[in-house]
Parts: C-alpha cells; structure tokens; sequence
C-alpha cells in the first residue's frame, strides 16, 4: 500500500468514515470510495489542523506530515518559495497560482500542495540522458499534473502543449494563458475538469535562481 494510500486511510480513520472492517482492510478500498472518503476526510483534517489552517510566516517551519518539514522562505511578486526537508535532506519548491486564485498551501500529505488551481511549481527538475533536464515546470490542476496542458502568451490566437521538458525563460516578466484538464479517474477519462487562467511569470528568473542554490538534493 503506497504512502499516500496510508496517509489517506488514516485520514479516513481519524475523520471517523472507516469502519472496522474497512479499518482493517483498508488496502482492499475501491478507487471510487477512497477518492470519495479521501475529499471528506482532507477537507475536515484541513479544517481541523491547527498546523495548517492559520496563516504562515516567512521563516517559519512547520512538520506538516510525519517526516516532512516545511519552512516558507519567501513571498514576493505572488510567488512562494518553499523548502522542504526530509530524512534524505533538504530542496526548494516554488508556487504560484493564476491571476486571481489564492496560494497553494502544504496540503498535509508528502510534499503535496492544495488550493489556487491551476498553479505553476518550480523545481530544479530532473536530469535524464539523452533528454536534458524535465518537469523543470509543471502545471498543477485540480487532480494533479493533468492529461493535457497547454500555454500561449496573452492575446496569442493559437495554444502550445506543455511538455515534460518546457522552458519558460522567454516569458520572464510577461503573462502567458494556461489551460489544463485534470480526471479524477485519468485512466478512463471520467470525472473531468478543465480550468484556464493567466499566470504572471514576474520575477521567475529570481524564482529560479532561489531554487536551484537551494537545498542539499538534486532536484
């Protein structure tokens, strides 16, 4: 059972939605009922955690799931930069939500985030031979990562996919339009959502930069 599966199903247990037989046999939950408990059960533990409902203050850190340290670096231009610690050691993660959305904010569960969709994170990516470095740049939409992304500047007449190995240098300072469809079930398609919205990459150089001399880990 993987980690996220774990932390839902105690989710789960604490908000009181599982039974003891589904307690004990929680591994054998079906998809539709631990997406439907997970909604509730996060929802009420977000309400319910003083740790991450109130606000958060630049240089503060807070363990937001057993293992994962959280400490807000910096808040400026509607990016935040983050850094997040765990046992193999330490990297940096910038949010930023579309023009009008608010911050995403640690959701509780790893190194996840909620809130402001669709949002743009950037890491420090991955190296792969033969490809360079990906997911550099990864738009977020309401389910995750999405099954189609797309982006052109504002005012542009045609879109661009996003792609694992997207560069956005040339926006700097600029405003693009983002598309993305995310499922709550991808792999048959079904429980779509589909959000647009403006993103304004002021300031993504410095943004960047803070990420890449951040941390101990590469990537």
């Amino acid at each position: 059972m993987s980690r996220v599966r774990l932390k839902v199903a105690a989710l789960c247990d604490n908000a009181g939605l599982l039974t003891p037989g589904s307690r004990v046999a929680s591994v054998s939950m079906s998809e539709a009922e631990l997406r439907t408990k997970t909604i509730i059960a996060v929802s009420l533990a977000l309400f319910a955690s003083p740790a991450l409902s109130r606000g958060w203050e630049i240089g503060q850190e807070r363990e937001v799931d057993e293992g994962y340290y959280f400490t807000l670096l910096s808040s400026e231009n509607g990016w935040r930069v983050w850094q997040i610690e765990t046992r193999e050691g330490t990297r940096c993660t910038a949010v930023k939500s579309v023009r009008g959305k608010p911050h995403p904010e640690p959701l509780g569960v790893a190194d996840s985030f909620w809130k402001g969709t669709p949002y743009l994170v950037v890491t420090k990516g991955h190296e792969f031979p033969g490809m360079g470095r990906v997911w550099r740049f990864q738009l977020r939409g309401h389910f995750g990562s999405g099954e189609k992304a797309q982006l052109r500047p504002v005012g542009a007449r045609f879109w661009s996919d996003w792609t694992n190995s997207q560069e956005l240098a040339e926006y700097d300072g600029k405003q693009i339009e983002v598309a993305i469809s995310t499922y709550e079930y991808p792999h048959s398609l079904v429980g779509g959502v589909h959000e647009k919205g403006i993103l304004d990459l002021t300031g993504l150089s410095d943004v960047v930069q803070m990420v890449e001399n951040c941390g101990t880990l590469n990537y």
